[in-house]
């Protein structure tokens, strides 16, 4: 079973959220919360924890 946690699609969709309010990745990372390294990973596609989305996507 894919984990929907992970894979190119929400990578995408991260960044490209991201990218429109014109921010950095540091600047997301503060903002929720997590590391610079946790969000480099997410975008690149890497598993991560349903907690780790939800602090992204309340951004």
């Amino acid at each position: 079973m894919a984990n929907p946690m992970d894979g190119g699609g929400l990578a995408a969709r991260i960044r490209d959220l991201r990218r429109d309010r014109s921010w950095s990745q540091e600047h997301l990372a503060g903002a929720a919360g997590v590391s610079l390294r946790t969000v480099r990973r997410v975008e690149n596609g890497d598993p991560c924890a349903l907690e780790t989305v939800q602090a992204l996507a309340a951004r």
